[in-house]
């Protein structure tokens, strides 16, 4: 099958087989390979990868810090700043992973 000379749009083709209960079932004929994903820096990409993805979590788990303490007392949320900012940080850093980049 490898003889298939394909105009390079072509992604895929796909040939209906009949059954033997009289149902068509698709199979695949030729397909394309996927193009390998090249990167010069990709501990970098990793990396900067993981901080965003810590930075969402801080921000999300020092929200839902915020409105519960908003919502328990008067200026609750000033009270708790340093408290609910600390923890927020300490779920982040486990997002981060930072020890298992390699």
């Amino acid at each position: 099958m490898n003889d298939i000379k394909v105009v390079k749009g072509v992604k895929r083709i796909t040939v209906l087989k009949p059954q033997p209960g009289g149902t068509l079932v698709p199979v695949a004929v030729y397909r394309r390979g996927k193009k390998r994903k090249r990167q010069s820096l990709p501990m970098l990409e990793k990396l900067t990868r993981r901080a965003a993805e810590a930075g969402a979590e801080l921000a999300g788990v020092y929200l839902q810090r915020h409105n519960r303490s908003n919502e328990r007392s008067r200026d609750g949320w000033l009270r708790d700043l340093q408290t609910n900012v600390l923890r927020a940080n300490l779920k982040s850093r486990k997002a981060l992973r930072l020890s298992k980049l390699a």
